[in-house]
């Protein structure tokens, strides 16, 4: 197709996706997806066919993870049943989301990197990851405004799916943040360069080069912060409804996915031969 039409469609693709308040993220990789797929296409979209879905997804599905192709089918779907009304999408599946079990930091990992991090503010950065499950691009434009630190909560707004939620901290922050916050200049929690916003990028380096001080042989960073953190409030016993609130998640599966059952709390589990009298 050529360049002037695609653009076209592109344009009414932005504008359905802003009218349902997608994220920056979500228009950028949905317009690079249809773009790649008007590109191969010889005819106008609202006379495509199955045929010509499926001629693109085969000759791109090698090149994606299971994750990415997803994102692939979300974008044509959306495109055609949305933005042009074309059912071509009907009976496309989406392919199942392979299980991985995924790393979390056991409680004595997170005491090293705490004890490790070479300034205060390095160790609240931390402390306050694990401590809220908050994410990272929330964490670096929180605001000092945004925290009640009498009552050890603050709230994150405009979260993920421009939504505000609540978050709740760790009493024992309460005087470090105070003394903390009370010589930082600006307007945010953490800031960065003159004041502002801190780049998300400078604290995955700083995890980065914790891991490597400290010898911890798993990736870390501040997703598995929070992954971490979900993981420990249920073994715990803090139910995975709360759990989902506090992560700001719409889904509980998605709650489900964060969290791991550590290998400790696995080996605890008697194993039923034990119950047997038996000798072997």
């Amino acid at each position: 197709m050529e360049e002037k039409a695609t653009q076209l469609y592109l344009d009414k693709l932005i504008t359905e996706l802003k009218l349902t308040k997608a994220s920056e993220k979500t228009i950028t990789v949905y317009t690079y997806f249809l773009k790649r797929f008007l590109s191969d296409l010889t005819k106008a979209p609202e006379k495509a066919n199955q045929d010509d879905v499926k001629k693109f997804l085969a000759k791109i599905i090698d090149n994606y993870k299971t994750k990415s192709y997803a994102l692939v089918l979300s974008s044509l779907r959306f495109f055609f049943n949305i933005v042009i009304k074309n059912p071509v999408m009907a009976g496309i599946k989406t392919p199942r989301l392979e299980r991985v079990i995924k790393e979390v930091l056991t409680k004595e990992e997170v005491e090293k990197l705490i004890s490790t991090a070479p300034t205060q503010k390095s160790k609240l950065i931390i402390c306050f990851l694990y401590s809220t499950g908050i994410r990272i691009s929330e964490l670096t434009h929180l605001r000092k405004t945004d925290l009640d630190l009498e009552n050890n909560q603050g709230i994150v707004k405009r979260g993920k799916g421009k939504k505000d939620r609540l978050l709740f901290f760790s009493k024992s922050l309460i005087n470090p943040l105070k003394e903390y916050l009370a010589i930082v200049d600006g307007e945010f929690v953490f800031p960065g360069w003159a004041g502002r916003s801190m780049a998300p990028r400078n604290v995955q380096n700083l995890l980065k080069r914790l891991r490597i001080k400290t010898g911890i042989a798993k990736r870390i960073s501040p997703h598995v912060l929070r992954r971490s953190f979900a993981t420990h409030q249920h073994e715990a016993g803090i139910d995975i409804k709360r759990i989902q609130e506090l992560l700001g998640h719409e889904r509980i599966d998605t709650t489900e996915g964060y969290i791991t059952v550590n290998v400790k709390s696995l080996k605890e589990i008697k194993n039923p031969l034990d119950y047997l009298n038996i000798r072997i």
